[in-house]
């Protein structure tokens, strides 16, 4: 069926928010959904939660796989998808119900490579809007290559990841760092709603909310490098110098 979007959600060990995010997809109203839960060796009965959803969804698609990582179950759902879009979702997040009905209607009838839209980044708190894209230019096409590097909040055509075999950085930390600026230089058309869809949980303790020195912190030397190898001419020289000092900055 044509139209289709794969929603992958990487899972591990999340059992307390698990629900909360697959729900939000489930109950989408736009229908026509392929819905990839990557189990990426869970240990806390996320995976039971995992197969229980799928026995009463036939939209749903469970892969249960050896511990890898986050890019290493992102890039199994690619494998595995067959939507025309891919939109990605950490299991400890949540959409909007109608996310997905609302970035396909500015698909343009499915021309636009990519739709991309605002975040909350919420805790128990707190909730703030964050502009995905924070210095916009309408009039500069190429400012799509700054956006937050994150892989959510992008409705982003499949066919962009298989033709250039693109793959998240397994073993590191920043993985969408390494590969979502590139992705997005390739993007010949698309279209920003400058309005928050997704909800992004704040957790104590996750990988970038430690309080403490962490060495996987110097991974960002490696990601830069490889980001780099990959932008193999000179029309992204302002872009990727901003990328450079942001992402440092972020990890100093």
């Amino acid at each position: 069926m044509k139209n289709k979007i794969s929603v992958i959600i990487p899972v591990y060990n999340v059992k307390e928010y698990l629900k909360e995010c697959i729900d939000s997809v489930i109950n989408q109203s736009y229908k026509n959904l392929e819905i990839i839960l990557i189990d990426d060796g869970s240990t806390d009965g996320s995976e039971k939660i995992c197969d229980d959803y799928k026995n009463n969804d036939d939209r749903i698609v469970v892969v249960h796989k050896k511990n890898g990582g986050l890019a290493s179950a992102r890039n199994k759902g690619i494998e595995v998808s067959t939507g025309e879009y891919l939109f990605f979702i950490d299991s400890d997040d949540f959409i909007e119900l109608n996310t997905l009905e609302e970035l396909y209607k500015f698909s343009n009838g499915c021309t636009n490579d990519l739709v991309i839209c605002n975040y909350y980044k919420y805790d128990e708190h707190t909730k703030k809007e964050i502009d995905i894209i924070p210095f916009y230019d309408k009039s500069n096409p190429k400012c799509i290559v700054t956006a937050m590097p994150t892989a959510t909040c992008k409705l982003i055509k499949r066919e962009i990841f298989i033709k250039n075999s693109l793959m998240f950085l397994e073993g590191k930390y920043y993985e969408d760092n390494a590969i979502m600026p590139y992705a997005l230089s390739l993007i010949t058309s698309y279209e920003y709603i400058q309005k928050p869809f997704y909800y992004y949980r704040q957790r104590t303790g996750s990988i970038l909310n430690k309080n403490s020195y962490d060495k996987k912190w110097e991974d960002i030397f490696n990601v830069l490098e490889k980001l780099s190898d990959k932008f193999d001419n000179n029309d992204f020289n302002e872009e990727l110098e901003y990328i450079y000092i942001e992402y440092l900055l972020h990890a100093a």
